[in-house]
């Protein structure tokens, strides 16, 4: 319990202070039992370290197993290639990670399915085992972060301060031209929208 009110404790340490990149902060949110490799690849169904992140802008996809679709995956999955249709682009300079919250005390082995699932099913990184996760990280997300059961979007932007704390809305109506993703950014993009007809009645 000492252990994990400590770890509650730099985290909300790390989230308050300023750092020159992502990777302290990424790596105290995502430790699984201190795994090397605690990130799971889409795209190539490798294992990778939290190094692929180092200076990017981060979108954590939080979600719990129960309150995420297959359609709302599909959707996000359609974005997300389409963003890294050019690689050269600026909206497709970010990466989406997947964080499953999973109850402790949940049966790992019933969920295990569904997650294997949805994870086979995204092309972006996700963290490789959610069982693993230490329940200070659940903890933050839930205290401060105010995960309750709707799927959110964090953003992080290269030094790993939180700027946005829920972007989901703006990837639904915006997609990668919402990039960075910011509170900022989503006021500017409401500021240039024409409020008429269009707009509700446009895919």
């Amino acid at each position: 319990d000492n252990k994990q009110r400590e770890a509650f404790q730099t985290l909300r340490h790390l989230f308050e202070t300023s750092h020159q990149d992502n990777i302290q902060v990424l790596k105290a949110l995502i430790r699984c039992k201190d795994d090397p490799l605690p990130l799971f690849d889409g795209s190539t169904k490798q294992r990778v370290s939290i190094e692929v992140l180092r200076k990017k802008i981060v979108l954590l996809y939080i979600t719990d197993l129960h309150h995420i679709s297959d359609q709302e995956v599909v959707i996000f999955e359609q974005m997300f290639q389409e963003s890294r249709q050019d690689s050269t682009r600026l909206e497709s300079q970010y990466e989406l990670v997947w964080i499953p919250v999973v109850e402790k005390g949940t049966a790992w082995t019933e969920s295990k399915q569904k997650f294997e699932r949805l994870q086979s099913m995204m092309p972006w990184y996700s963290v490789y085992d959610p069982s693993l996760l230490e329940p200070a990280t659940i903890r933050y997300i839930k205290e401060v972060w105010l995960f309750n059961t709707k799927p959110m979007l964090v953003v992080l932007d290269p030094q790993g301060k939180v700027v946005n704390l829920n972007a989901v809305h703006m990837m639904w109506i915006w997609g990668s031209m919402a990039y960075p993703f910011s509170s900022l950014r989503e006021e500017a993009l409401w500021k240039e929208e024409t409020w008429g007809l269009a707009l509700l009645a446009d895919t």
